[in-house]
């Protein structure tokens, strides 16, 4: 379970929007933590464990304005928090994450006030947090010919009282890998058992599987009815398979088309030598605008591929031409 301080918050509810819209290597996440002072007292700071590490962190209050926070070793210099925020744990499997938060104003008793923390995440193979979940998920593979598949692990864990709500989003162009998003949890147990791992039954989840995203939520009640601790979505994103099919016959042009150059040489026809080249151009900028689009990275060698054959059958074809009509 997350811990929070003081213990007169009430974690209400928590909404985490990742979106995928910029390329499938990845992506920029909002989630918003709606609590409640439950005490007569106001707050003017608060402290919040995290899953994890958060890259480029922003905190925006319900103001708008950005807010100051203070990371783990910051708590440390206070002399005046409770000793179960240990930040002095150095093994990377044990550390806690905390963050300190300074409010823009106080919040009164009975108030309610909402947090939004932006920040931006990259793919990475989750090999060691895998590991456990082996027996019930298959890790997808992360390159195919002539594009690559990002496969991302979110591990939730909860507070005490709140409503989750995952939503995940990708542009156009995008889709899931095949099948559904698994959704795993371990059970609340006092053994570290493989048998407290199970897959969750999504439609008990109400899971809203779209075209370009998926939703889901889970309350108090629901981890209390299918025992749950903590819960791990694995899913991958890929290129669309007409889109996959486009980017494999344009290849295809552009690693074939070099050898179109000899014709002009039996032609003895210089301008279709340049004409075909034209046409090579057009293919490779085409090639090259995909990946960039798609940030599908295992196709960029065949874009240099066809770079590197257009140019050298071009200056073979061209001094054979030449030569043939010196002679």
């Amino acid at each position: 379970m997350l811990f929070f301080y003081p213990n007169s918050i009430e974690i209400v509810s928590r909404r985490i929007y990742y979106d995928h819209s910029e390329g499938l290597l990845t992506r920029n996440v909002n989630e918003k933590i709606i609590f409640k002072n439950s005490s007569a007292k106001p707050l003017s700071e608060i402290i919040l464990e995290i899953e994890n590490f958060k890259t480029n962190l922003k905190i925006i209050g319900n103001d708008g304005n950005e807010l100051i926070f203070l990371p783990n070793y910051k708590l440390r210099e206070r002399a005046d928090l409770p000793q179960s925020i240990d930040t002095s744990i150095k093994d990377p499997e044990l550390k806690r994450n905390f963050l300190l938060i300074k409010l823009k104003r106080q919040i009164e008793g009975d108030e309610y006030y909402g947090l939004s923390l932006h920040y931006i995440e990259y793919t990475k193979e989750e090999t060691d947090m895998i590991e456990p979940y082996e027996r019930y998920f298959n890790p997808f593979e992360l390159e195919h010919f002539m594009y690559n598949e990002a496969m991302y692990m979110d591990l939730i864990e909860f507070y005490d009282r709140e409503t989750v709500t995952i939503f995940k989003h990708w542009g156009n162009g995008l889709s899931l890998s095949d099948g559904d998003p698994y959704i795993l949890y371990a059970k609340i147990s006092d053994t570290d058992s493989d048998d407290d791992i199970g897959e969750l039954d999504k439609s008990k989840l109400s899971l809203d599987l779209r075209k370009n995203s998926f939703s889901f939520s889970i309350t108090k009640n629901d981890r209390e009815r299918f025992n749950i601790n903590i819960m791990a979505i694995f899913y991958g994103i890929r290129p669309e398979k007409k889109e996959l099919s486009l980017i494999k016959a344009l290849t295809m042009f552009v690693l074939l088309l070099p050898l179109a150059d000899l014709i002009s040489f039996f032609l003895h026809n210089i301008s279709y030598l340049f004409d075909a080249l034209e046409t090579e151009s057009v293919f490779i900028l085409t090639l090259a605008f995909a990946q960039t689009r798609t940030r599908l990275l295992s196709h960029e060698k065949y874009v240099k591929l066809g770079l590197i054959l257009t140019g050298s059958f071009f200056m073979i074809v061209l001094i054979l031409i030449l030569a043939n009509i010196k002679i």
